[in-house]
Formats: C-alpha cells, sequence, structure tokens
C-alpha cells in the first residue's frame, strides 16, 4: 500500500511539473512570463507552508504525547492506550516521511523553475 502512495505522489507531482513547463512554454511575453513565475512562486510557497506546518503539528503531538506518558507514569497511571497511540504515530511519521520528501524536492524544482524564468524575463 504504501508504494501505491509513493507511485501516487510522485505522479501527481510529475502532472504538476507538466502543467508548470507547459504554462511556461505558451507564455509570449515577458509580462506574461513574470506572472506565470509569480503564480508557481506562490504555489510553491503555500504547498511549502502547508508542508512545514503539517510537520510542526506532528512533533508538537508526539512531544506532548511523550511528556503525558511520562507524567501519567510518574503518576502511576495506565498508559497503555497513550503508549499504542504513540507507536501508532511514530510509524505513520516513518510511512510518511519519504511522500514528505518528495513533495518537498517537487516543490524545489518548481520553484527554481519559476525563478530561472522570472531572472531570465527581468533581464532578457
Amino acid at each position: 500500500m504504501q508504494f501505491i502512495s509513493i507511485l501516487w505522489r510522485i505522479l501527481v507531482n510529475l502532472v504538476t511539473a507538466a502543467v508548470i513547463l507547459a504554462m511556461f512554454h505558451f507564455t509570449s511575453s515577458r509580462f506574461e512570463t513574470v506572472v506565470v513565475s509569480a503564480l508557481v512562486l506562490i504555489y510553491v510557497t503555500v504547498i511549502g507552508s502547508y508542508m512545514s506546518l503539517g510537520y510542526a503539528l506532528s512533533r508538537k503531538w508526539s512531544i506532548d504525547l511523550s511528556r503525558h506518558i511520562a507524567i501519567a507514569k510518574a503518576l502511576r497511571l495506565d498508559t497503555e492506550m497513550e503508549e499504542e497511540a504513540q507507536r501508532e504515530n511514530q510509524e505513520e511519521d516513518r510511512k510518511g516521511q519519504t511522500g514528505f520528501w518528495i513533495t518537498a524536492g517537487f516543490n524545489t524544482i518548481f520553484g527554481l523553475i519559476a525563478m530561472g524564468n522570472l531572472l531570465y524575463a527581468i533581464w532578457s
């Protein structure tokens, strides 16, 4: 199942790359190139911000859960459910790392393409 998820993420990013490259291919003036570059950079910023927020919230959840378990153990309370949730969370994080880095890599490429086209449009 994880292989299909990774394959799907790669496919979605390749389609996104094709759309971005097609948009740059159909620009006919410097102004259009600048506008398309700005739109792609906005897209990269929004996706990057969303990914960063998701990662930060996941880390926060993990830290809070660890603290909760430590306090509960200090109070000699049953922490079986919390420890199971922590194991599941760690497993989900491990599975999601590959997809995270695939999307981050493609986002970097999209940003570089947009910046390159923007600089070319400004200096030509």
